[in-house]
């Protein structure tokens, strides 16, 4: 019940913010066609011997679509082994994107372990939508260990910086898909 009534409001407020942008049939037909793929985490060395917890993702949405502004806010929480809880969080746009543009996105997020005693990811809440005269509007979200991400800000004070993000995205080269690194 709780997440019909989050979806509903959640669709109401799309509505207000895209405001005239977009009708409610195409906000409607961009909340179906925009969607987060499998969700992988895991714990990865780098080549200087670091640590850092890693999230990637997949999202998908509809190829012609290609000139709305599409974003991706992450927020994470980690938990380290004194049980002690900390937040990073970051939002970043797809950026220029090849003309035969396929609709899918690779993305990966990692946040390093510095000084933290062996943090595990405990929580994060993916988000993938639009800029809409400024605001951040989500199409699409993934959930894991939280309801939103003001619930893991809201228990997480202590911010934690990432490291970097990766974004890739596929084209049509002809006949062939192929990969092209934006970032």
């Amino acid at each position: 019940m709780k997440h019909c009534i989050l979806l509903v409001g959640f669709c109401l407020s799309g509505l207000m913010a895209f405001g005239a942008g977009l009708s409610a049939d195409e906000v409607e037909r961009l909340q179906q066609s925009v969607k987060i793929g499998s969700v992988n985490s895991d714990t990865i060395r780098g080549d200087d011997d670091t640590k850092s917890e890693q999230i990637k993702f997949f999202t998908y949405q509809d190829e012609n679509d290609d000139a709305l502004n599409f974003q991706m806010r992450i927020t994470a929480e980690l938990t380290d082994k004194s049980k002690k809880t900390y937040f990073a969080q970051i939002t970043r746009g797809q950026g220029e994107l090849h003309e035969d543009y396929t609709g899918e996105d690779n993305w990966r997020f990692q946040v390093p372990h510095g000084d933290l005693n062996r943090p595990k990811l405990t929580a994060y809440v993916i988000q993938y939508g639009v800029l809409c005269e400024g605001e951040f509007v989500p199409l699409a979200e993934a959930f894991d260990g939280a309801d939103s991400a003001d619930e893991i800000t809201a228990r997480s004070t202590t911010r934690v910086d990432i490291k970097s993000t990766w974004h890739t995205y596929s084209y049509r080269d002809g006949d062939e898909v192929l990969q092209s690194l934006s970032n």
